[in-house]
């Protein structure tokens, strides 16, 4: 988690947390030095500021610091190291164009520049999202969309992204940017939340942005929004805690409306394996899943809870016995994870309808799912 290119993979050969790494820096005797893909031509070593605490071990399993992390129940939160993207964290996968030095967008020479340039390529897809930005290893730096340098040795000092139609997050990489003075992001569609220390940058327009800041997510108190805080959030999910830093929403309770809040700090990707990884490690369903409605009976309003365990076309209706459907409480696409509908009891015409037993109907490309329920007047 703390390595922002290297995602605690078993087999990298760059890493200087592998022990056993024969590609490792430190290791004298290395025989493949110079082909090495650890050596310094590795986009997550030299220049990963996470690196040489990167707590992906051995077994590429992770755990948030000692003492920071609370238990539910027996269950000990432990996370499996899937390299979920977010805005707010550090697992931004690395496009492939290369070091910027051997590409020559750089010279070769001026470290803090190389550095500058390797944590904007990594950041550049996540950023751009639908758009494109010309930044590339091979490309001169100075020539980039929105790059300004200055100081001697020249660093990255001003991005100016305003207007590029940019919709994608906020990566954590540009922190890196250590002298960064002008940080300019409006005027694009971007979603996620605000790594922290983005906002000491001298200039920048981030609270026009209107997006949360990222801290609010960051539940095990790391720095970053990663896979240990979604489990964390899960664990209290699922075993009804009361502890107010998982109620996102401040509505009194950790539920699945906080779920769709934490959820929302990822990119598609990473909401994906966010499910797949809360499948295998806490056991969400791999199928979808229709709850009891509660209250039930009801009156006045009712909820009714389903599980979606990935992206799809849904509908949720309201069919009488004899299979007349009367409302339609959703239709259309909806992401993965949990999700909540109430219905008021009446009828796509806005009309109450009479007391009496009701089926509720989810319908999904996996199949139909139906549970009846009682409306009492």
């Amino acid at each position: 988690e703390g390595d922002e290119g290297d995602e605690g993979d078993e087999d990298d050969e760059g890493d200087e947390g592998d022990e056993d790494d024969e590609g490792d820096e430190g290791d004298e005797d290395d025989e493949g030095d110079e082909n090495d893909e650890g050596d310094e031509d590795d986009e997550g070593d030299e220049d990963d500021e996470g690196d040489e605490g990167d707590e992906g071990d051995e077994d590429g399993t992770n755990s948030p610091p000692t003492g920071s992390q609370p238990s539910f129940g027996n269950q000990q939160v432990t996370t499996q190291d899937d390299g979920a993207t977010t805005s707010g964290s550090t697992d931004v996968t690395a496009n492939e164009d290369g070091d910027c030095a051997t590409g020559g967008a750089v010279p070769a020479n001026n470290s803090g520049l190389v550095s500058d340039c390797n944590a904007l390529l990594k950041t550049r897809d996540t950023l751009a999202g639908d758009a494109t930005l010309n930044w590339s290893a091979s490309t001169p730096i100075a020539t980039w969309d929105g790059v300004t340098l200055g100081g001697m040795p020249q660093r990255v000092t001003q991005l100016n992204l305003e207007n590029k139609g940019l919709t994608g997050k906020i990566p954590t990489q540009l922190r890196r940017l250590t002298e960064l003075t002008v940080l300019n992001l409006a005027d694009n569609q971007l979603t996620g939340c605000l790594p922290t220390g983005l906002q000491d940058v001298a200039i920048n327009d981030l609270a026009e942005l209107n997006l949360p800041g990222c801290a609010q997510f960051d539940f095990d108190g790391n720095g970053e929004v990663d896979l240990a805080d979604s489990l964390l959030l899960f664990f209290a999910f699922f075993f009804s805690s009361s502890d107010p830093r998982f109620d996102l929403d401040g509505n009194g309770e950790v539920d699945s409306a906080d779920l769709d809040l934490f959820r929302d700090v990822f990119d598609s990707t990473g909401q994906a394996k966010l499910v797949a990884m809360a499948q295998d490690q806490i056991g969400l369903p791999d199928a979808p899943q229709l709850q009891q409605n509660a209250p039930n009976p009801f009156n006045s309003q009712t909820v009714l809870s389903y599980f979606l365990p990935e992206p799809g076309p849904v509908r949720m209706e309201i069919i009488t016995l004899t299979g007349q459907r009367v409302a339609v409480l959703h239709q259309g696409q909806q992401r993965a994870g949990y999700h909540r509908l109430s219905w008021n009891g009446r009828n796509d015409a806005g009309r109450l309808l009479a007391s009496g037993v009701y089926l509720y109907r989810l319908v999904t490309t996996k199949g139909v799912l139906t549970r009846k329920l009682v409306l009492l007047r």
